[in-house]
């Protein structure tokens, strides 16, 4: 690609997109540095520009490069320069995308933990205190971008600001992206600037503000039958802002992508089509799940290019689509949607919603293209009609299941160099190009059925045409071929008065999607790519293991927290495991009857005097575990918690999916005894023909001292009411047992939403997903109001009260990725020879050894994990590559992302001159049943 001293023009306009003056159509794909091995960037990158893509998107993870405060990493495999210089070299444009925010399903969207724990400051948002932190981010990876933009010393063409703002609350979207925006100028950032939509509100996504390009983000069904309208709806507005329709983000699938290109879409960039593994710590947590689910360490959805490198099908797919936006070149870069010349393109003779269409892109120099989306599983028959300068055609159409054509209508023939008009065809152009050995030029349509192609003479110009295994209808103004394309050969040659020729062949779409070029006159067809699970190969491993104290941690270095603990990340802990360890005062005479777990995420496994009391995710809220404790001494308690991930989304139905979200646990109280609240409740309706007056609403009926006397009793839940959507006030004084420190409200198969007020202030809103609430008073007499906004029919299920004594004499230990395995070499000298399967007793944990050949010729392996009922933290050579929960355990949250039963070892990481070490931190997590590791199949893989 062409560099300069200076950035060129990259300008972006209603027309579309220009770099250096030339209008193009950009083909994405998403491709991450930070999952994959350093050695492997070039190969991805090869396979993507190999498959028809002219450019990537790449997201920058802020804790990725920061993971401790004012810590700094863009060395090996985090050197961000590298990996752009690398785009270049491979020419490939990119996008860049810097955050602050990034989603991407990565660990905190890549907001650095600490700052979770500044109190006062709005992430996302125009707050002096974030931007103040996001500038010191910015000052560190936007000189990297800036040095590698287009035009300086790579192709860095546009920069991204944030990332689909318009999913959060965001109180001034135009004050905090104008903020960002003068951070990423100040910085020298000279390319447009853009900012994404994830659901659609282009304001909330971009504010506005000047100088920052609104963008889309569409995930739809593939086969929604309106998709196009919609896409236009949103083409339009930005036309009228004077900006291009850019698709920053879609589904992977290629059919997708030629309805985006037909409904006026310039960049189209379908997410993860080159997937990849969340070494480390480096997962999420988000709202995938009911509505909690956690993200596995493989990521990937499904796309071109699999973690491991192999490729899939659909790479074929993309490299249609690339060489048929090459094909047309300025006409499909600038080419508008025209819905008028559409609704003259009649079709019939199918069945009902069976095909989404036509819709036209109309070229600037004349003619145009037309498409038909094949909404169903099975090839679909058409007759189409249009006109053809003075007269109109009809011809039968044959469009494949899940396909979506282009039509050439009246295209000039000057797009390739040649007189004349293509006047139409009811095959794809997909291709032009040269013969390798006799540089003679061809026109390669696709179709399954038989073919007809009309060209159009310009006046006082002829072409003669040499038939090979084609029809041919000579006329006065042109020509008509036509073709079977399963016979062979399938071509015609249109000699030119000047000389110049033209060979027009036909192949099946098949040979279309396999085809690498044209040699004398014979198509180059590669052998199809499947997708088959390689086999799992022998592989000559012994395994040993230390079994280790289970309610002790793992690290000695403890810190002593007091009275209560608080959350990991006050403690400086970002990522990976505490130990927190405290004392239970001994039980009364009639024992303890539960735990309950304050705050607890985001997976938590909880010993008491040393047995195992299972391994819970309460998803950051509170957790009652039921059970039976007595003794005469105070009971020992520990409680072992993993970060899995900090949310990448925003969602209030779950403590822990809140993007500002702690992990860890903020106390443990032995309940005493349990109340039940159901009885001699005051209770007013909220319905304004039932209030006095107006002034009484709102939370003056909450106040402490309110007069409740007029209002009726009833039992909790009683009232009964036809309203729709109905609201009422409860309130009832209750007194707290003088041998209890701790209370809890339990609003147990609540259906509805409650906010509470203890002794007139606002505890907080109760939800069916997360229904308790610990109450924060010392006084003992509580006078509790809740409003109860429920739908009709819906039920206030009942109250429970939880009395108890909180755990006292905090300490924690705590580790991350380095300190577990300096721990696992250190454990390796005690382990013992062990066979597989292997056992593990229920609670257990153990350490897991082995050493791994190199037998795979340097290609890696992947390992699929088959047991029950354990959690796995699988470290290879120092670095996390696998987090794992067999899926049969009944406390297991959903996972989603990838592949939750496999682990990837890149052949990359392998040493050389070392031995290859693989070491497994098992915990049996069923609280009856032991952990087994039954076997580990070692899965090859391919170049």
């Amino acid at each position: 690609m062409k560099h300069t001293e200076t950035i060129p023009r990259i300008e972006l306009s209603r027309e579309g997109i220009y770099i250096d003056g030339q209008a193009v159509v950009l083909l994405s794909a998403s491709l991450f540095y930070f999952r994959l091995p350093r050695r492997e960037w070039r190969d991805r990158m090869r396979k993507v520009r190999e498959a028809g893509y002219h450019a990537i998107d790449v997201y920058f993870p802020w804790n990725f490069h920061e993971p401790e405060p004012g810590q700094w990493e863009f060395e090996e495999d985090k050197d961000a320069g590298a990996f752009l210089r690398m785009a270049a070299e491979e020419g490939l444009y990119v996008i860049a995308r810097p955050g602050p925010y990034i989603c991407s399903e990565w660990d905190g969207g890549a907001l650095p933990a600490y700052l979770f724990t500044r109190s006062g400051m709005k992430l996302r948002d125009n707050d002096p205190q974030f931007l103040a932190e996001t500038a010191k981010w910015y000052g560190r990876i936007m000189p990297i971008l800036r040095q590698y933009e287009y035009g300086r010393e790579g192709t860095v063409i546009c920069v991204q600001l944030d990332n689909e703002l318009d999913f959060y609350a965001c109180e001034d979207p135009k004050g905090y992206m104008s903020a960002l925006r003068d951070l990423a100028r100040d910085e020298g950032i000279g390319v447009p600037l853009i900012a994404c939509a994830g659901q659609g509100d282009l304001f909330r996504a971009s504010g506005y503000a000047d100088g920052v390009v609104p963008t889309c983000n569409f995930y739809p069904d593939d086969s929604q039958p309106d998709f196009e309208e919609k896409v236009r709806v949103y083409q339009q507005r930005l036309s009228k802002l004077n900006y291009p329709l850019l698709v920053t983000e879609t589904n992977r699938s290629h059919y997708l992508l030629r309805r985006l290109l037909v409904s006026g879409a310039k960049l189209l960039g379908p997410y993860l089509q080159v997937s990849g593994t969340d070494f480390g710590f480096t997962n999420a947590a988000n709202n995938w799940g009911d509505p909690l689910a956690m993200l596995t360490t493989d990521y990937d959805f499904g796309g071109m290019i699999s973690p491991e490198g192999h490729l899939r099908p659909e790479i074929h797919e993309g490299r249609l689509l690339g060489r048929l936006i090459s094909t047309y070149g300025t006409g499909l870069a600038i080419g508008t949607p025209d819905e008028a010349t559409a609704r003259e393109i009649r079709i019939s003779g199918i069945k009902s919603g069976a095909l989404a269409g036509p819709h036209v892109i109309r070229f600037p120099r004349g003619g145009f293209v037309f498409a038909l989306a094949n909404l169903t599983g099975e090839a679909s028959e058409a007759t189409v009609s249009f006109e053809t300068g003075s007269s109109r055609t009809t011809l039968p159409f044959r469009i494949g299941a899940r396909e979506c054509p282009f039509f050439p209508m009246g295209v000039p023939m000057e797009t390739w160099g040649y007189t004349g008009v293509l006047e139409y065809a009811n095959a794809e152009l997909v291709w032009v190009t040269l013969d390798k050995t006799t540089q003679d030029r061809y026109m390669i349509f696709q179709s399954d059925h038989e073919a007809e192609v009309r060209f159009r003479f310009e006046r006082g110009s002829k072409a003669e045409v040499a038939s090979n295994g084609a029809g041919v209808d000579m006329t006065n103004e042109g020509c008509r071929l036509r073709f079977n394309p399963q016979g062979s050969p399938r071509t015609a040659c249109l000699t030119y008065e000047e000389g110049s020729r033209l060979y027009v062949a036909v192949c099946t779409r098949d040979e279309a999607l396999r085809l690498t070029g044209i040699e004398q006159g014979r198509f180059l067809l590669e052998e199809g790519i499947v997708w088959p699970q390689p086999a799992a190969a022998p592989v000559d491993i012994s395994w040993t293991a230390l079994e280790l104290p289970s309610d002790s941690p793992l690290f000695d270095q403890t810190t002593v927290l007091g009275e209560t603990p608080d959350h990991l990340e006050y403690y400086g802990i970002y990522r990976g495991f505490g130990w927190y360890e405290a004392v239970l005062e001994a039980p009364p005479e009639d024992g303890y009857c539960g735990l309950m777990l304050e705050e607890a995420s985001d997976i938590v496994s909880v010993y008491v005097n040393g047995r195992y009391e299972g391994t819970h995710v309460p998803a950051g809220g509170i957790r009652y575990l039921p059970g039976k404790w007595t003794g005469q001494g105070p009971l020992a308690l520990t409680v072992r918690a993993e970060i899995w991930g900090h949310t990448n989304f925003d969602d209030n139905r779950l403590p822990s999916i809140r993007l500002h979200s702690t992990k860890g646990i903020k106390g443990v109280t032995a309940v005493r005894r349990i109340r039940r609240l159901a009885d001699n409740w005051r209770f007013k309706t909220a319905n304004m023909d039932d209030l006095s007056s107006e002034s009484e609403m709102g939370d003056r009926a909450f106040a402490e001292g309110t007069d409740d006397a007029s209002w009726m009793v009833i039992g909790w839940g009683a009232w009964m009411d036809t309203a729709v959507h109905a609201r009422g006030w409860y309130r009832k004084t209750i007194v707290l047992s003088e041998d209890a420190d701790a209370a809890f409200l339990h609003f147990r198969e609540l259906q509805c939403t409650v906010k509470v007020y203890i002794n007139g202030r606002e505890h907080g809103v109760i939800n069916p997903r997360n229904p308790f609430l610990r109450l924060e008073t010392e006084e003992r007499s509580v006078t509790i109001a809740c409003e109860v906004n429920r739908q009709y029919a819906s039920s206030a299920g009942e109250i429970l009260l939880y009395e108890g004594t909180r755990a006292e004499q905090w300490t924690l230990a705590a580790g991350e990725e380095r300190a577990f395995w300096e721990h696992a070499m250190s454990s390796m000298k005690k382990a013992s020879s062990i066979l597989l399967p292997y056992h593990l007793g229920s609670g257990g944990t153990s350490w897991l050894h082995a050493a791994v050949p190199d037998s795979n010729h340097g290609r890696g392996w992947r390992i699929r994990v088959h047991g029950k009922n354990l959690k796995l933290t699988v470290f290879f050579n120092g670095g996390v590559v696998g987090r794992l929960w067999t899926p049969d355990s009944s406390e297991r949250p959903v996972y989603s992302g990838g592949d939750q039963t496999s682990f990837l070892l890149p052949g990359s990481w392998f040493a050389d001159e070392a031995e290859n070490r693989l070491a497994i931190y098992a915990e049996a997590v069923a609280r009856e049943d032991d952990g087994i590791l039954s076997m580990l199949e070692f899965l090859p893989v391919q170049s």
